[in-house]
């Protein structure tokens, strides 16, 4: 059941209400089934993670969330607060500049980096508001994001019809790029198939 529930969640959090999954059976038992496996990786992997797995302290830690009130994100630095994200969204919202597919760290209490997943390094942008600056980079995962936009352009060549290929073409445009204006037209093209 956990492992049905991590991978259906694309982690240990459920994706729906954001609190932790713990394995509802004993350490030395989950130990034994990776244990049986017989890879020195996954033994050496689940050694070294056991116990963030089953940790159930501090309560904060079981909730996904802002870090700077205890809870556990991939999104945001350590020292990120909610009023830290509510700012930087207003100014990026301002700008006319998409948070859906970036991570936000806090330099110092008026320095924040937007780091935007993209397969490119484009040019940065400075935005400055309020006494404070925002730097959006535009390289973060690149190289996960390259890989997935080399497999979509391999995949236009046997798309089923032109729709498909523009929805393709726009995919891999977003991945490169990091664009949401370009992962929203895919959209608009996935329905119309």
């Amino acid at each position: 059941m956990y492992t049905a529930s991590v991978l259906g969640n694309l982690g240990n959090y459920k994706s729906f209400g954001d609190t932790k999954i713990i394995p509802r059976i004993p350490l030395n038992e989950f130990q034994k089934i990776v244990h049986s496996s017989g890879s020195e990786t996954a033994i050496k992997l689940f050694n070294s993670i056991s116990t963030i797995i089953y940790s159930d302290k501090p309560e904060d830690q079981l909730l996904l969330g802002f870090p700077g009130d205890g809870h556990v994100s991939g999104y945001y630095s350590k020292n990120i607060l909610k009023s830290d994200a509510d700012f930087v969204q207003k100014i990026l919202d301002l700008n006319q500049i998409s948070v859906l597919n970036t991570r936000l760290f806090k330099k110092s209490e008026t320095e924040y980096i937007v780091a935007v997943a993209s397969a490119e390094q484009l040019p940065e942008k400075i935005i400055e508001a309020e006494g404070k600056t925002i730097k959006i980079t535009f390289d973060d995962f690149q190289a996960e994001m390259k890989k997935v936009a080399a497999a979509l352009t391999k995949a236009i060549p046997y798309a089923a019809n032109p729709i498909q290929e523009k929805m393709l073409e726009a995919y891999v445009e977003s991945f490169k790029t990091g664009s949401i204006d370009a992962h929203d037209n895919s959209q608009r093209f996935w329905i119309k198939v």
